[in-house]
């Protein structure tokens, strides 16, 4: 084999390769200008990327063109058989032979490539039980049916191409005209015109998948006002929003108990797109996360969805609120709206601290990023100022970044600021405060006192101190033999003792786990010691401790209880003198082929669970009341990864 015949063969296999990316150049490039047109987006940015995307087609055909069909011409500009001491490589396999089983080679890659693509989607397909232009699927499965097919095509024609191939390179190297060979080119013609024909199916199925009467129609409206409880369910494709009814909670039938959440627009029709994230309680709001994919970017949106009609408000970009501290050290009633931590695992947005006052005003973060290149994450007021629109402004100091906060109900504010050392008071009417120190030090760096705990009281904004020694008016310093712990309240914009108390704490001071808002009341469930007790800090005057034998967990129609997850039993508890009532044990033996993931909602009749069941490895969400009798409310739908009450 020559050296030049060496190049023309690599040459040519590297412009089969071409093809192979070829396919999916044209298809993404003529898809993103169809989906950005009938997704409603801005003209302006189709019409400035076209071109490029044109530029971008045309030069890969040119080069296309150039590897396949002027290979000679390569050959000779780039000099590529200069500088060989042999004119002859000795390999005795002829150019037609080698490109064949290349062509052999790139369509059973394409083959394998595309077949278990083409059979996850449509196994996905079928686990969705829709119609099949109404699934979101039913792009990817024409897309990867025309990938397996055009590869079975390439190995089970490469006879025929080769020839092709070889017969127009021949023909543009003797510079002799092609006309009366074109009928040679049909394979290459339909080839191209297949390719063309799977971009308009991709682009209208990613249409159809968009919905299709729907897609310009605006985001206004959800239909959460017959739900308790809120869920989202996910599986590995997409994830899903339902609704628990209200009168499902004490049913015992089986039916509408559940519920797929609509997403609509100002006409009523369902948007299909938008995929679900998580779901935030915001007092008479809720903060919807949703995941907007296009191509390879996935970007987030953010609506504020009004409770009592599901109206729809979206939230501007610079004004997602992002999470802040970790809940440790600052609690919010907004906090405990969960009522029960349904799951051990954690997502990062369950650190999010959106916060209300009495006249509905919410509280949070949104990282702002300015001129000079700082970003610090901004605390900021929203406001619904009409049906249509919600006023954002700035409450906390410029350029202070906001690691966790506690507002009270008249909109008075504390925030720790990043480093987690000092802490400002902001009135509500905008009066920045001077700043708190968290922890007091000795000269020798021990520390002198710290704030463990910060609420929000009924009274005000609440402080736990402790305090392990104090300086004398001539500047010694003495260390208590042990620590003291003092009521703090806040008062023209500083901490003020109220009391000490002497509740032992161990580290086992109050948090999101053991404070609960109900019935007007701040109940904090201490346990020291196998010895639990309920603390009263709602406010300065109503501080008292009462034993309790169990410790609260979980708040129910604005009724403290104790729940166990191990045992499904729950207890009433009494917040005024500590008696407890037992309320059920359920059952448990009929669950033994399901792995429960999560605790959905309790009520004194009933619990619906999340659960992986062993026999059929399906996702279920079920119900077993006290008749000891398990009610499938729904299956195969994902499995549950964010739950919110409605109610408190």
């Amino acid at each position: 084999m020559k050296v030049r015949t060496f190049w023309l063969i690599l040459l040519k296999i590297i412009g089969l390769f071409l093809v192979l990316n070829g396919v999916n150049v044209i298809i993404y490039s003529f898809n993103t200008v169809h989906f950005s047109i009938v997704s409603g987006d801005s003209i302006e940015p189709i019409i400035w990327i076209s071109p490029f995307i044109i530029l971008t087609v045309v030069v890969y055909l040119f080069i296309l063109w150039l590897f396949l069909f002027k290979t000679s011409w390569l050959v000779d500009k780039l000099h590529l058989e200069k500088n060989f001491e042999e004119d002859i490589i000795e390999i005795n396999v002829s150019l037609s032979n080698i490109l064949s089983i290349s062509i052999i080679v790139i369509g059973g890659i394409i083959f394998i490539e595309s077949l278990p693509q083409l059979c996850n989607q449509i196994f996905s397909f079928f686990q969705q039980k829709s119609l099949f232009m109404e699934s979101p699927t039913a792009g990817w499965i024409i897309l990867y049916f025309s990938k397996a097919t055009l590869g079975y095509l390439l190995m089970t024609n490469s006879k025929q191409i080769t020839t092709f191939i070889m017969e127009v390179s021949s023909h543009f190297k003797s510079g002799a005209s092609l006309k009366n060979r074109m009928n040679r080119g049909s394979f290459l013609r339909k080839a191209y015109i297949g390719i063309l024909v799977v971009s308009a199916i991709f682009s209208g199925c990613r249409n159809d998948e968009s919905g299709s009467n729907n897609n310009k129609g605006s985001f206004t409206q959800m239909n959460i006002k017959d739900a308790k409880t809120l869920f989202i369910a996910s599986s590995n494709l997409s994830s899903k929003m339902y609704g628990i009814k209200k009168s499902s909670l004490r049913s015992t039938s089986e039916g509408e108990e559940i519920y797929e959440i609509n997403y609509l627009d100002e006409n009523g029709n369902r948007i299909e797109e938008k995929i679900p994230n998580y779901i935030y309680d915001a007092g008479d709001f809720l903060i919807v996360f949703f995941k907007k994919s296009q191509g390879w970017v996935v970007e987030e949106e953010v609506y504020f969805v009004r409770k009592t009609d599901g109206v729809v408000y979206e939230a501007p970009n610079e004004y997602f609120p992002t999470p802040c501290g970790s809940n440790g050290l600052i609690f919010n009633s907004n906090l405990n709206k969960r009522r029960f931590r349904f799951s051990d695992s954690i997502n990062d947005l369950d650190f999010l601290n959106i916060s209300y006052d009495r006249d509905n005003n919410f509280y949070y973060t949104a990282i702002r990023c300015s001129s000079n290149g700082e970003c610090p994450n901004t605390l900021y007021r929203a406001s619904a100022i009409s049906s249509a629109a919600i006023n954002f402004k700035q409450v906390s100091a410029e350029n202070e970044t906001v690691d966790d906060f506690c507002v009270d109900d008249t909109g008075n504010i504390i925030y720790i600021r990043a480093g987690g050392e000092w802490m400002r008071y902001i009135s509500a009417n905008g009066i920045i405060g001077e700043l708190i120190p968290i922890i007091t030090k000795t000269n020798w760096d021990a520390p002198v006192s710290a704030y463990k705990f910060i609420w929000n009281g009924t009274d005000g904004i609440m402080a736990l101190l402790t305090v392990w020694g104090e300086y004398s008016s001539d500047g010694w310093y003495t260390s208590y033999p042990k620590s003291r712990n003092y009521l703090m309240k806040l008062e023209n914009g500083q901490f003020v003792k109220i009391k000490e108390i002497s509740l032992e704490f161990n580290n086992n001071y109050p948090s999101s786990y053991n404070v609960f808002y109900v019935h007007g009341k701040v109940i904090y469930s201490h346990y020291y010691g196998s010895t639990s007790t309920l603390v009263d800090i709602s406010n300065e005057n109503s501080y008292r401790e009462i034993p309790c034998s169990v410790e609260a967990n979980i708040v129910i129609n604005d009724a403290l209880y104790s729940f166990n997850k191990n045992t499904f039993s729950l207890t009433h508890i009494n917040i005024d003198n500590g008696t407890t009532t037992p309320i059920f044990t359920l059952d448990k033996s009929g669950l033994s082929d399901y792995f429960i993931t999560c605790i959905m909602d309790v009520t004194e009749s009933s619990v619906i669970f999340g659960a992986y069941r062993l026999s059929d490895k399906v996702n279920v969400i079920a119900k077993i009341g006290l008749d000891n009798v398990l009610t499938i409310l729904q299956s195969n739908s994902g499995e549950v990864s964010v739950v919110t009450s409605l109610n408190p």
